[in-house]
């Protein structure tokens, strides 16, 4: 089985490259981290897509590059082709294995307040072997 991490997260990665380098001052991946409020060790990660990123870091790194996150994440979906293209392999769900099996939705995406992308990070924290022990929520 391949390491690599999501369709989505390489889409979202390709995205913040193509943002991070479009910019009057071409920002390095470590001075993004440092304005998004991610490590950059954990962000080059995510761009390698060895390691997908959360709600919260995708809304952090968007604030970072003076876009609204739901503007990040249209950009990367389309530049990839669209929807359809990113779960072409998927056949309707996650990557995840076993009971963790998401069906995925197609259609309009709603709008998430804060709180709301606050609580899923908490629940995900709480769920995911690979997050990182300074990243866990208590």
């Amino acid at each position: 089985m391949n390491n690599k991490k999501s369709a989505m997260n390489g889409a979202l990665a390709s995205q913040i490259h193509r943002e991070r380098v479009s910019l009057d001052h071409k920002l390095s991946v470590r001075a993004l981290g440092v304005k998004a409020g991610i490590s950059p060790d954990t962000l080059k990660r995510q761009l390698n897509n060895d390691r997908d990123m959360t709600m919260t870091q995708i809304a952090q790194l968007a604030r970072a590059l003076d876009l609204a996150p739901e503007e990040l994440v249209r950009r990367a979906i389309e530049n990839a082709g669209g929807m359809d293209a990113l779960t072409a392999d998927s056949e309707g769900v996650s990557e995840a294995s076993g009971t963790n099996v998401t069906s995925i939705t197609r259609g309009p995406m709603k709008p998430l307040t804060t709180e709301q992308i606050d609580e899923t990070e908490k629940r995900a924290a709480t769920n995911d072997p690979e997050m990182d022990t300074d990243e866990q929520f208590d």
